[in-house]
């Protein structure tokens, strides 16, 4: 799948072209008729070619797309900052659960000539098959307003975000809304604000233990890089007791604990003794020498 997205003042307009292993080529535009930003509009663009392809049928799914802020959020390389862009996140996590395999990679501007050409309806242009099939329709809701009841996030009574959202969505007491001044209901979904204005959306229990369960397994060998907990921050993931379950996952896992026994005996091997220029200065009366101006 390929997607573009852009936008003015005062609509914007989404383009999405599906492959098929066979040459079929399936080529959507819309029109969106409302106030929407080119970093949304990438997102309608981005959330619509998934529906259109789960509605297919489609389980096994590689997007292509030139907009690296969907790309890099998508695969938990960049955080979350603008409010607006939460709900579009949030649903496009949910969605992707749903393939059986599904992998995004980012391509420049050039090689979307197909999707920036629906832009404007520009036929005269090179594609794969024999042929193209292309609707072109207004929308002037958002896809989040179409897909919010079909994704709509079950919510069990010992779901621990329950009370937060009881208090933030009535006028509760001051001391109580002081103590939750770091949570936030963004379209409806509870967020907390973390460090650097980031935004991390509050996941329920069962997602818990899916999200912990697919990031360990994509990045279980390669844990020394990046820690499995920087790794759900990136991805924007919050619940309370997530430092003490990642430590769990990473304690009954053999490859975890191998990766760690390895970097630990690594380090003693060719870390030098920090205590040396003190020695050296106490016994020697060694001076550090002087840097250069």
């Amino acid at each position: 799948m390929k997607f573009d997205g852009s936008s003015t003042t005062q609509s914007g307009g989404v383009r999405v072209v599906l492959y098929h292993e066979e040459n079929e080529v399936v080529a959507l535009s819309f029109k969106l008729e409302f106030p929407c930003s080119n970093n949304t509009a990438e997102y309608e663009a981005y959330l619509t070619g998934l529906a259109t392809a789960l509605g297919m049928g489609v389980r096994h799914l590689k997007v292509i797309g030139d907009s690296n802020l969907v790309v890099c959020q998508t695969k938990g390389s960049s955080s979350l900052k603008e409010p607006s862009l939460a709900p579009y996140r949030a649903m496009a996590q949910k969605m992707e659960e749903r393939f059986s395999t599904f992998e995004i990679e980012h391509t420049p501007r050039s090689k979307n000539r197909f999707e920036d050409a629906l832009a404007t309806l520009g036929l005269q242009i090179v594609f794969e098959g024999y042929g193209a099939k292309i609707e072109v329709s207004k929308r002037k809701e958002s896809i989040i307003e179409i897909l919010k009841e079909k994704f709509q996030e079950e919510q069990c009574e010992e779901d621990w975000r329950n009370p937060i959202r009881e208090v933030l969505m009535k006028e509760g007491e001051p001391a109580k809304l002081k103590a939750l001044r770091n949570y936030a209901l963004v379209g409806g979904g509870l967020y907390r604000r973390m460090p650097g204005g980031i935004l991390s959306r509050c996941v329920g229990p069962e997602e818990v233990q899916r999200r912990l369960k697919e990031i360990h397994d994509k990045t279980c060998r390669s844990c020394g890089e990046i820690s499995l907990y920087r790794r759900l921050q990136r991805a924007g993931f919050y619940w309370p007791s997530m430092g003490k379950d990642v430590d769990q996952v990473q304690v009954r896992c053999e490859t975890c604990q191998l990766t760690a026994d390895r970097e630990e005996s690594y380090a003693v091997f060719v870390n030098e003794d920090w205590r040396k220029p003190f020695t050296q200065y106490l016994v020697e009366g060694v001076l550090p020498q002087k840097h250069s101006k």
